[in-house]
């Protein structure tokens, strides 16, 4: 298992969250989820808060109604002392507040028996575990995207970065036919517009531009260069009209599907990007 460190002030978020939950739950018991997650393996972007995440069985024994009751208290003592907090909140499924350096919280998994909840990387001198690329593209995608029909820009922007950088664990997110179909559609309609809360410190401007967008174009050219027949789920078709299945997509390590990089690839794409970046005719 890798040990990972995170940035600060998320270092700092960290702690301030295991301080108050005092270990309990253990933090043998907890993931942290999340695009700060995500940004802790790729390094693609930065994310501000710390999303803990444990099954319902430890959340329940943990969080009571009057042990969060306690520490709401003690959280809100110590904003009359004069320390940064706010934004308090404490429900069944949901404890979490505002620090100086991030917003901070816990809450039980909504995913149950989902196969792939744990990362191999934890949290230098913690004992937290990354949740798994899985499990939160999962959220992210089939959960907030298709579920809850929320088109964020940071979703899209780590729904495209991820076809790029760690293309097999998304292909595994979307292995059931209906599921891509859905979150391809999704991104369709998403594209061109910008939601939620700004991108910090995006590695690939040119995608957080138009996340979802971009996530097309990157799902179009490797439907391209795997000679895709056009009517999958990459293809251009009506989003009143979406296919309802696809091949799979063809197997290939660091977001390359086959080397040498034919057009369209993943490795390609971020080829043209570079080569935009470094073009001298560019405004800057």
């Amino acid at each position: 298992m890798r040990e990972v460190t995170l940035p600060a002030p998320l270092d700092r978020s960290l702690d301030s969250i295991l301080e108050v939950l005092a270990g309990n739950p253990p933090a043998r018991e907890l993931r942290l989820g999340g695009g700060t997650a995500l940004a802790t393996i790729w390094a693609h972007r930065f994310s501000t808060d710390i999303d803990l995440v444990c099954s319902n069985q430890v959340y329940r024994a943990a969080m009571p109604s009057g042990r969060r009751k306690e520490i709401v208290e003690r959280l809100r003592q110590r904003r009359n002392e004069g320390e940064r907090i706010s934004g308090i909140t404490s429900a069944t499924n949901l404890l979490g507040w505002k620090t100086a350096t991030g917003a901070v919280s816990l809450v039980p998994s909504r995913l149950g028996d989902f196969p792939k909840l744990w990362g191999e990387d934890v949290i230098k001198n913690t004992g937290v575990r990354l949740a798994s690329v899985e499990a939160i593209l999962h959220g992210k995608l089939l959960g907030r995207l298709v579920g809850a029909q929320r088109a964020t820009a940071r979703d899209g922007y780590d729904f495209a970065v991820g076809l790029l950088v760690d293309r097999p664990k998304v292909e595994w997110v979307l292995r059931d036919q209906d599921d891509r179909a859905s979150v391809v559609e999704a991104a369709r309609r998403a594209a061109g517009r910008l939601s939620g809360r700004p991108l910090l410190r995006p590695a690939f401007p040119e995608i957080a531009a138009d996340p979802w967008g971009e996530a097309i174009k990157i799902l179009e050219g490797m439907r391209r260069s795997a000679d895709y027949e056009r009517t999958t789920p990459f293809a251009d078709t009506a989003p009143s009209d979406p296919p309802k299945s696809m091949p799979p997509l063809k197997p290939g390590g660091g977001g390359a599907p086959n080397p040498p990089n034919p057009p369209g690839s993943a490795t390609a794409y971020l080829n043209s990007l570079k080569r935009k970046r470094n073009d001298p005719s560019r405004t800057r």
